[in-house]
């Protein structure tokens, strides 16, 4: 996983290397490319067909001229479609590659979190990144934004190449992750936070980054199922 993302950066770095500096004339579709070279290194290393589709979005959304807070939010959520199409395959990723996953998603929540306060990151952490542009925070989330695009579709990649079965997901494996987040000293009201998933608990956010953190580091039976169920439905971020 380490080497891959170097190879992709390596190649992004290229990318953009071969991207003219962006005038204010520039068209939308070169300006998303230069916003997210990490997102679409993957796409044109690893899902092509992909990526052509989603040029030719890219240039559709273009072509109505609803400025680019409006238009950055579309070509999100086209981006959303193609993780969406595989999300169902990244549950069988390797251990390490959705503890990756998971921990990056805790780090994006707590940089919202410390950016926004508690009441636009509970949002964030309810309705996914469409709600930084709905914010209008998603110029200063863009590295964020594109890294973990990048790092989900990374992860699709590590469960087609090498893929592993946790089998399904119970309440019960969810009940043993809240139980040794407890015993590690993590507050009670976090697993009432995350139960409740309502966005003006203050302690939402931070609950969630915990408990990606503490899925990512529990590598019994439990843990893995939960890290899978948790990564498959990170579509959205």
């Amino acid at each position: 996983m380490v080497r891959r993302m170097k190879t992709l950066l390596a190649l992004a770095a290229s990318m953009l290397l071969a991207t003219p500096v962006l005038a204010e004339e520039a068209g939308f579709a070169e300006r998303f490319a230069a916003r997210n070279p990490l997102t679409l290194a993957v796409l044109a290393s690893e899902f092509p067909s992909d990526l052509t589709l989603l040029e030719v979005r890219l240039r559709a959304i273009e072509t109505l001229g609803q400025g680019d807070l409006i238009a950055g939010a579309a070509a999100f959520n086209a981006v959303g479609e193609i993780r969406k199409k595989y999300a169902p395959r990244i549950r069988f990723a390797p251990p390490e590659a959705l503890a990756s996953l998971l921990q990056a998603t805790a780090s994006f929540h707590e940089a919202v979190f410390a950016g926004e306060g508690p009441a636009a990151c509970g949002l964030f952490a309810q309705n996914g990144t469409g709600t930084l542009f709905q914010l209008s925070l998603s110029d200063k989330y863009a590295a964020e934004i594109d890294r973990q695009s990048a790092l989900f579709l990374e992860t699709v990649v590590a469960a087609i190449e090498k893929p592993e079965a946790y089998g399904p997901t119970g309440e019960q494996d969810f009940a043993t992750l809240l139980a040794v987040m407890g015993r590690a000293g993590v507050p009670a009201s976090y697993g009432v936070a995350i139960a409740s998933g309502r966005p003006e608990n203050d302690e939402l956010c931070p609950a969630l980054a915990t408990m990606f953190k503490a899925a990512a580091a529990f590598d019994a039976p439990q843990g893995l199922r939960v890290r899978a169920d948790l990564a498959q439905n990170l579509s959205g971020y």
